[in-house]
């Protein structure tokens, strides 16, 4: 399954995982995407990050999304536009291991 069907490219989206909370910005080129920390949580990377990322449908609606950040952080995300949720799984560089759940909603 590709990338090309990835209903997010051009769009903004929102995901909360309780007090994280980011804006995702997914450009029109469907390889790169900025997104900033919106929560009460300190952020996770830096306040503002732009990356390349892969996105690959696993299921009707459902996309495996990953990228590496300038930190060397790792992060994979299961983007569920179906139902409206996300599921993170990020290593920070000290190798702390973060899973998280939350809801995924469009913006713009």
């Amino acid at each position: 399954m590709s990338q090309g069907n990835f209903p997010a490219v051009g769009h903004v989206y929102e995901a909360i995982f309780g007090a994280l909370a980011c804006h995702l910005d997914f450009s029109t080129d469907g390889k790169t995407m900025e997104f900033s920390s919106t929560g009460t949580a300190a952020p996770v990377a830096e306040p503002v990050v732009t990356v390349e990322y892969t996105a690959k449908e696993v299921a009707p609606g459902v996309f495996m999304v990953y990228w590496k950040e300038p930190d060397g952080s790792t992060v994979v995300h299961v983007e569920d536009f179906n139902q409206d949720k996300v599921f993170t799984n990020i290593t920070l560089p000290d190798h702390q291991f973060l899973n998280l759940e939350g809801s995924f909603k469009r913006l713009k």
